[in-house]
């Protein structure tokens, strides 16, 4: 594993505790025919601001694709990589964790937002768009300058530009705590429909037509909440009430499949089986 205790490809110590770096992606990248392989940072935290252009962001064995107008945070000791279009522009700022806490050292709760890794889409929202691409240039232009109290200036620029990702971070995470709780919503809708209908075998277009989403929309939130898919949460449903009826009545096999709306018994001792790993029979005697 690459382990830098300054830039990518720099042997050369970084200078700590107050250091501070400005270049374009293509002032590195370029010479790595625009692949940085996986490798970490030691007391480095970075944003990439992509300007425009496509790329991918590799961490560990995952893949996660950015384009146009968006900022990533990686922070410190975090494994990482990029592959990137050779028509991409943007900037990347380079500052010491030591830095970062000097700036927020009242305030830890930024410092750990900041110390998540994220890709934060601002393309959206054209004014949000100029208040960062004229924050990165003044930092650039001061880092570069060496005017009087430079350093008073940069920290209260990069005190700007971070808090001003801060507050998308709150933001957006408060629009997704608003779309789980729809979320929520509807997948407990699906499962009063599941618990209403007695119909094992009713299809999920069935259910999504009578919630007013589509079927592959229903299944996605399923996905997210359970981790499986509509069908299996329909299934888990009526084999759970099968092991009810199996363990606390005398029914038969084929009086359980017929209670339970069970068209075909044989249907049901199937599914029973792949559900649970015994067949309804083998499931009683255990019990």
């Amino acid at each position: 594993m690459l382990n830098y205790n300054g830039l990518y490809g720099d042997n050369a110590r970084a200078i700590l505790p107050d250091f501070i770096h400005c270049e374009s992606i293509e002032t590195r990248s370029q010479k790595h025919d625009w692949k940085i392989k996986q490798h970490i940072h030691t007391s480095l935290f970075q944003i990439f601001y992509i300007e425009t252009g496509y790329g991918k962001l590799l961490i560990e064995n995952k893949e996660f694709e950015f384009k146009n107008a968006c900022l990533m945070m990686i922070p410190e000791n975090t494994l990482h990589g990029f592959e990137y279009e050779d028509k991409i522009q943007g900037t990347v700022l380079t500052i010491s964790v030591s830095f970062l806490e000097q700036l927020f050292k009242l305030n830890p709760k930024i410092n750990l937002e900041l110390g998540k890794l994220r890709i934060l889409n601002i393309d959206e929202n054209k004014a949000e768009f100029q208040f960062f691409i004229s924050l990165i240039e003044k930092i650039r232009e001061e880092i570069f300058s060496y005017l009087p109290e430079r350093e008073i200036m940069l920290k209260s620029l990069f005190t700007t530009f971070l808090t001003s990702i801060f507050r998308i971070t709150q933001a957006q995470n408060e629009e997704k705590i608003i779309q789980n709780q729809r979320s929520l919503s509807i997948f407990k809708l699906f499962i009063d429909r599941i618990k209403d209908s007695k119909k094992p075998q009713k299809t999920i277009t069935e259910y999504a037509n009578e919630i007013k989403i589509t079927p592959i929309h229903l299944n996605r939130i399923c996905q997210n909440i359970t981790q499986k898919t509509a069908t299996q949460v329909v299934n888990d449903f009526f084999v759970g009430e099968a092991q009810k009826l199996l363990l606390h009545t005398s029914l038969s096999i084929s009086e359980v499949a017929y209670q339970l709306s069970f068209e075909d018994a044989a249907y049901f001792s199937r599914l029973f089986k792949k559900h649970t790993g015994t067949s309804p029979k083998g499931f009683r005697e255990n019990s």
